[in-house]
């Protein structure tokens, strides 16, 4: 947007009157503007964090890209892929409204049975270091959809 393409430098020497625009003048009023130039740029870095982070969701493709931006600029390995979700397979009898008891047989382990698995995987390669491990974790824990969850796994 151009509304914020802001030169400073041509403003200046555009409000300073004909008769004060000296090379002295011209740099005094430049030193004096240089705080709002700084302000000014670092307002511009955060409008294009923003307009970047507001592009962007929780959709598969986003957060790939997302990962891949931050941490796998050139070689773009980080990928999001499923988790093995769990078929259930109840054994009860058709006429009956209670489940058929299979004595002392363990069907499955209760870590198993346990509904905490992920929803879906954050595939790493291993050359990524470990001590952006955080900074992955606080990326993808913003950008997922609440109540999903997902493990990190690195590959090599």
């Amino acid at each position: 947007m151009r509304l914020f393409l802001i030169d400073i430098d041509r403003l200046v020497s555009l409000l300073l009157p004909t008769f004060l625009r000296t090379r002295i003048n011209f740099v005094f009023a430049r030193a004096m503007v240089q705080p709002l130039s700084t302000i000014l740029d670092k307002f511009r870095a955060n409008r294009e964090a923003n307009l970047y982070k507001l592009g962007h969701n929780g959709q598969v493709c986003y957060l790939q890209a997302i990962l891949n931006d931050a941490f796998d600029t050139s070689l773009r390995r980080i990928r999001i892929g499923d988790t093995e979700r769990m078929n259930w397979t109840f054994i009860y009898p058709d006429a009956s409204d209670h489940p058929l008891w299979l004595e002392t047989v363990q069907v499955a382990s209760e870590a198993f049975t346990s509904d905490e698995g992920t929803d879906f995987a954050v595939v790493v390669p291993s050359e990524i270091s470990q001590d952006l491990k955080p900074q992955m974790i606080s990326l993808v824990n913003y950008y997922k959809l609440a109540g999903k969850r997902y493990s990190i796994i690195s590959l090599p």
